[in-house]
């Protein structure tokens, strides 16, 4: 059987064949090289985020850390204490020396708190000024009380020592 020829194809027709492709036995088993530059990105993201972490570390301790409670809090509290005759609240916003002065137990304090409540009737402490000095304050309130049916008010000065992270009264004139 014969090839059927074209005119211009000539008496040996031309079949165009690839050669086969060889690839050296090292460079077949070496792995493909990666991009770096995915590392690079995630070198750089991960930079940014400690340098984000380091920040807010620096705002905490700066910042948060370093707030200390308000003095006036402590007044506040102090009343609260003889309102609700609570003991504990007393021993832990008084220092040793005041409560040498008032009461140094929970049943002198109790005795003395409630002795309060059952006398005076619409007591109301109205803070009107504050000093700190590093770790001394001094507040000044205006206090008013019914007693027996008759108001009364006074002034008094409280002065208060930062002792162990909580401003604790130290005196009161």
């Amino acid at each position: 059987m014969s090839t059927p020829q074209t005119p211009d194809a000539g008496p040996d027709p031309v079949v165009a064949v690839r050669p086969p492709v060889v690839v050296p036995t090292e460079l077949a088993l070496r792995p493909r090289r990666k991009s770096r530059r995915r590392w690079i990105i995630l070198g750089a993201v991960l930079g940014t985020l400690l340098l984000l972490g380091a920040a807010a570390a620096v705002y905490v301790v700066l910042f948060v850390l370093d707030q200390r409670p308000e003095p006036e809090e402590t007044v506040r509290d102090y009343d609260r204490a003889y309102d609700e005759v609570d003991c504990e609240l007393y021993f832990g916003i008084t220092t040793v020396a005041f409560q040498k002065t008032l009461a140094e137990t929970c049943d002198d304090f109790e005795a003395i708190a409630q002795t309060f409540v059952d006398g005076f009737t619409d007591y109301d402490v109205e803070i009107t000024g504050t000093t700190i000095t590093d770790d001394v304050a001094e507040i000044t309130t205006s206090e008013s009380w019914t007693l027996r049916g008759q108001q009364n008010s006074t002034t008094y000065l409280y002065t208060l020592l930062f002792v162990d992270g909580v401003w604790r009264i130290d005196a009161l004139e």
